[in-house]
């Protein structure tokens, strides 16, 4: 293949640019949802029928209840179709008391054309009901009832992610660097990343444990974002659009991709699908690019990769528990082994990988990041003198400082309102003996549809398990140090290495682990909830071993040594892949997160979230206002003031808010349930805007962790420019 020019290329990435560009702009692959025979579908009479009769024994009032939806704001079309003798009406209802107009529309007698009307939600709908009211007459005849949803860019992104695909393998082939052996192991890795997406890949979104929560993060991510704030605090989605501080407990780094989709147009079904897809093309490749420079051997990385994105766990992880924060952190874990790998054995020059991995891990998932620690200073201790010896204690040092620095504009707020008694001691925990596993669910496959032992509840029903593939691997990977001649060779032994690490780990999982012992020493652990969250480092670890046991057990053949892995692999996991594309929990394309959530945790003490559906302004005696509008943390309104006075707002008041009046600062406060208050001064009128606009201190954390990130880079940059030329010197 003729390569082409430089001018080429940029002609064809500029174009491809262009395209996407023409596509959002113009919305020509728009995607609209409609929600069509609806009193049949979604309508649940009391009658069995939308046909209402006094003849058949049908009763004044209403009749129905549903269709049940979440509703991202917005303006919908609806159209109706009702036939009367007498009178009637249709109710807009939401279970989150949002603001829905028209608020209803009256049925007369006559009404035998379907008519389309606009319905403008103002706030995110939780639960909406469209109810059926039948006042007088002998019949009613509910002939059509149809909601034309909001456009969607969702079609243009995934045109924008092939052509970007396509560009960047078109560049890597041009540039030499994707050769046909290379192709040939992406096909491999690419099938494995397909065929565990399966689930994803349909219109609704397959939904699992967690899926409510981290929905509602993104979309509140989106919200502070549309708000104006970076990095985002607090938004103001969850919670029936009072707010929730969540991104200051729970690490969203890495969610910020997702919440631009939202705000450029993509359903937030799409969005979930898209980062869940995500979750294993970032585990596909950090497991190659550790296991490649650890090994030196690409078909022995390829195994590796396979092994990881096809692990029962981690495919459980991201499909049937939706866990977010830890699948991605999982992504991230390959990276964290080959830093802490290069500190202590490797090239000590390169400790900024073990720091931008660990800071990655945090900004993931917290539990995650203490699994880390976990075995940074288990290794640190048993290679103590290699340490010493080899003056590798300050390229550790370098890293631990480095990763504190980059964390510090998470850390600072997160102080602060630990500080101020806000925490996740809602979040329920356990002791760690309570919840390990038996023995025997290391050695189980595809559990996770069944039942668990009644008998024994240390036999878990969800499929918390190695799998096969890698138990397998790892008793090849045993073999070939036993029967071997190249024990002594350094990639076989850093396997075992990763092999025993990994089995231990394993073994911590389990009730012959003694955690009533550890957690007398240390309660830290109990922060974990779960003993098999362990599964997590366990599955990487052996998946790392086990790539390189595979190629070397079965000798030169690697390419069809994969492909037999691959194989094995998802035969393996199809049972879990299967059962969860074909379940009946989903969350159905044009819907909405869930507003209406009741979650407890990181909120000022004594706040009651299920006492949330009030969103209207109080004002007390001597103060009026008009005029309010809220959109997310900031509102706005008209207020004047004969006597001080106070305005309870629909925020929870988390400090970091800020109101002025005619730009002047006034005085916040809390009300009842916590809800923000500004004291209006006598006298005073104008318009009072709050926001939510965060702490002058926090500034200072964003901009040493932005300056600590721009030096890594850097020098991580100078160095490999040097390196590449004392390559060309030499």
């Amino acid at each position: 293949m003729k390569k082409v020019s430089r001018r080429v290329e940029v002609a064809l990435v500029l174009a491809c640019a262009a395209l996407i560009a023409l596509v959002f702009v113009t919305g020509v692959l728009g995607k609209q949802k409609t929600w069509g025979y609806m009193e049949y579908l979604n309508l649940s009479f009391k009658q069995g029928t939308p046909l209402l009769s006094l003849d058949e024994g049908a009763e004044y009032g209403i009749q129905n209840s549903g269709p049940g939806f979440n509703l991202a704001r917005g303006t919908y079309r609806f159209k109706y179709w009702v036939d009367t003798d007498g009178a009637g009406e249709l109710l807009f209802r939401s279970g989150n008391n949002a603001n829905i107009q028209p608020a209803s529309i009256a049925l007369g007698p006559g009404q035998t054309e379907s008519e389309t009307i606009e319905l403008e939600l103002s706030e995110d709908v939780s639960d909406l009901q469209i109810l059926v009211r039948f006042d007088s007459g002998t019949y009613m005849n509910v002939l059509e009832v149809r909601l034309y949803g909001q456009t969607y860019a969702d079609n243009a992104f995934t045109l924008a992610f092939l052509l970007a695909g396509a560009c960047l393998l078109f560049l890597l082939w041009q540039r030499g660097v994707l050769t046909p052996q290379a192709c040939g192991r992406l096909v491999l890795i690419g099938a494995a990343v397909l065929v565990v997406s399966a689930p994803v890949l349909k219109e609704n979104y397959s939904a699992g444990h967690d899926y409510k929560y981290h929905m509602a993060r993104i979309v509140n991510l989106a919200d502070g974002l549309r708000s104006g704030q970076f990095p985002v605090r607090a938004g103001g989605f969850t919670y029936n659009g009072y707010g929730a501080i969540t991104s200051v407990f729970y690490p969203d780094l890495f969610l910020y991709p997702f919440a631009l989709m939202l705000l450029a147009g993509a359903s937030i079904e799409y969005v979930m699908s898209v980062l869940t897809i995500a979750a294993s093309v970032l585990a596909a490749a950090t497991m190659y690019a550790c296991a490649k420079r650890i090994y030196g051997d690409e078909w022995a990385a390829t195994c590796a990769s396979v092994l990881y994105v096809g692990a029962s766990y981690r495919v459980a992880n991201i499909m049937v528990r939706c866990a977010v924060g830890e699948s991605l952190a999982m992504g991230f874990l390959p990276l964290f082994v080959l830093g802490l790998w290069e500190v202590l054995f490797g090239d000590k020059r390169r400790w900024r990988m073990l720091a931008f991995s660990a800071f990655a891990v945090f900004m993931c998932h917290m539990i995650s990041t203490l699994l880390c620690a976990t075995l940074a200073l288990a290794l640190g201790a048993v290679c103590l003198p290699r340490i010493l010896r080899e003056k590798r204690l300050g390229a550790a040092f370098k890293a631990i400082g480095a990763t504190a620095l980059l964390s510090l504009f998470f850390l600072i707020p997160l102080g602060m309102y630990s500080m101020q008694g806000i925490n996740a001691d809602s979040i329920d925990t356990y002791e760690l003996a309570n919840t390990a596993m038996a023995p025997t669910q290391l050695f189980l496959q595809g559990a996770g549809d069944l039942p668990a032992d009644p008998w024994d509840r240390t036999l878990s029903g969800y499929p918390v398990e190695l799998g096969l593939p890698l138990i397998i691997g790892s008793a090849l990977l045993l073999c070939v140090f036993v029967t071997g001649e190249g024990r002594r060779e350094k990639p076989l032994r850093f396997a075992m290495l990763f092999l025993a690490i990994g089995w231990l780990a394993a073994l911590m999982m389990t009730t012959m682990f003694p955690w009533q012992y550890v957690t007398l020493v240390t309660g830290i652990y109990d922060r974990m909830q779960f003993a098999w969250r362990f599964a997590s480092p366990a599955c990487m670890l052996l998946s790392l071993a086990c790539g390189y046991g595979y190629v070397q057990f079965f000798g030169r053949h690697g390419r069809q040594t994969v492909a037999a892995v691959l194989a094995f692999a998802l035969v393996m996991v199809m049972p879990t892949v299967n059962a969860h594309a074909r379940s009946n929990i989903y969350v159905e394309f044009g819907e909405q997160a869930e507003t209406n959530l009741s979650y407890a945790e990181y909120n000022l003490p004594g706040s009651d979230v299920t006492k949330t559906t009030d969103h209207s302004v109080h004002a007390q005696d001597g103060v009026t206002f008009e005029h309010d509008v809220k959109d997310g943390t900031r509102i706005t309104m008209d207020v004047s003031a004969q006597q001080e006075g106070t305005v309870s707002l629909p925020l929870f008041g988390f400090d970091g808010y800020v109101a002025e009046l005619n730009g002047e600062r006034l005085e916040t406060g809390l009300g009842e349930n916590n809800r923000l208050t500004v004291t209006i001064p006598e006298g005073s009128s104008g318009t009072l805007r709050v926001w939510f606009a965060g702490k002058a201190i926090w500034r200072v954390g964003d901009a040493v962790s932005a300056l600590t990130a721009l030096a890594l880079l850097v020098s991580a940059a100078r160095g490999h420019e040097a390196k590449k030329s004392g390559k060309k010197k030499t």
